[in-house]
């Protein structure tokens, strides 16, 4: 699956001048999916092992050769050998699908992710990319690099994260997929700032480092909410011992 160009010299994966995505949105939401399904696959497997791959479906909405990646969820994988290459649960992958366009009508399953430390897609990727375009021959990859999580991206400020888009190329007289990079954007909606900067505030043990913007707030609304509870227990009472007579009515105390 992918778009068909002649190739010229069959170079590494590089921002692609001819994509057929003009605008590539990507949301805080799809990164903090991944991490966790990473940290929680890790923390399950042998610490002696090599660290494993995890697959996910991403979701989002598309207008044109613009896309919003909004949201993931993880894939079963049936099997994957040394080389990295796996086989895709289908049948889950479809049920998921069915769930999630119930709750969410408005968001397509617009591509894939996995952790991988290459420096660009390999062969292993290209087969889960093809098993996958049964579904959608336009599915992007998103690739994120574990390594770059605890080194900052490299130094450079920058997500550990590639998208690329699928495509074909005529290297000699063979058609050969292969994969170009995109460039993208991180944007977010309220919802997920708060979510963000709540996130940014937890240590790993669990505890919060600092009140983030999100505790604050709900720190206000429990104290207010104990406050409200409080006057209307009084006002149950007063009520409850004026109608026993052992109290007078007044109405200037229930104005207060």
């Amino acid at each position: 699956c992918g778009s068909s160009r002649p190739a010229g010299e069959d170079k590494s994966p590089s921002e692609s001048p001819s994509s057929k995505m003009e605008n590539v949105t990507l949301h805080p939401l799809v990164v903090i999916n991944i991490s966790d399904h990473l940290t929680r696959v890790r923390a399950n497997a042998d610490a002696a092992a090599a660290p494993p791959r995890v697959f996910g479906a991403v979701l989002g909405t598309q207008a044109g050769r613009r896309v919003e990646l909004a949201n993931s969820f993880e894939l079963k994988v049936a099997a994957a050998g040394s080389s990295g290459s796996a086989a895709i649960d289908m049948d889950y992958l479809r049920t998921r699908l069915e769930q999630y366009k119930k709750t969410f009508p408005s968001l397509d399953m617009l591509g894939w992710y996995s952790t991988s430390t290459a420096p660009a897609p390999d062969e292993s990727d290209i087969a889960v990319h093809q098993q996958l375009c049964e579904l959608n021959e336009a599915l992007l990859y998103l690739a994120l690099d574990p390594s770059g999580l605890v080194g900052g991206g490299g130094g450079t400020g920058d997500l550990p994260i590639g998208i690329f888009e699928s495509e074909v190329v005529l290297v000699g007289e063979t058609p050969t997929p292969r994969f170009a990079r995109l460039g993208y954007k991180v944007d977010s909606i309220e919802s997920e700032r708060i979510a963000v900067d709540h996130v940014a505030h937890i240590l790993p043990s669990g505890e919060s480092s600092s009140a983030s913007a999100f505790s604050q707030h709900l720190n206000g609304m429990h104290t207010a909410i104990n406050m409200l509870t409080e006057r209307i227990e009084i006002i149950s009472r007063y009520v409850a011992a004026v109608q026993a007579g052992t109290v007078p009515f007044d109405h200037a105390l229930l104005r207060q």
